[in-house]
């Protein structure tokens, strides 16, 4: 999936892509309306990785994060994947 995202064809190429990526000169590219999701059981990591995404962007943008309470708060939210899929349906509504 990596290869395919990255446009590649081995694992090895995708790496050495994502070696030379800047953050700040991609997600400037962004133009059309950003949901970013993350759940609070996530690391301290991922939670950062999103954030620094989310504040880079300089399109419209909106931020989500799912709680214990929601039963969502798993990495991509794979412990509850319906909330996940009806919170950007009803953003992509929204729009």
């Amino acid at each position: 999936k990596l290869e395919w995202q990255a446009g590649v064809s081995t694992i090895h190429e995708a790496l050495e892509l994502a070696k030379s990526a800047h953050l700040g000169e991609m997600v400037g590219n962004i133009k059309c309306p950003t949901l970013c999701l993350v759940g609070e059981a996530e690391s301290d990591e991922q939670s950062r990785q999103t954030r620094e995404f989310y504040d880079a962007l300089k399109a419209p943008r909106q931020m989500h994060i799912f709680t214990a309470g929601d039963g969502a708060e798993a990495h991509c939210q794979v412990n509850n994947p319906s909330l996940m899929h009806a919170t950007v349906f009803d953003w992509l509504d929204e729009l």
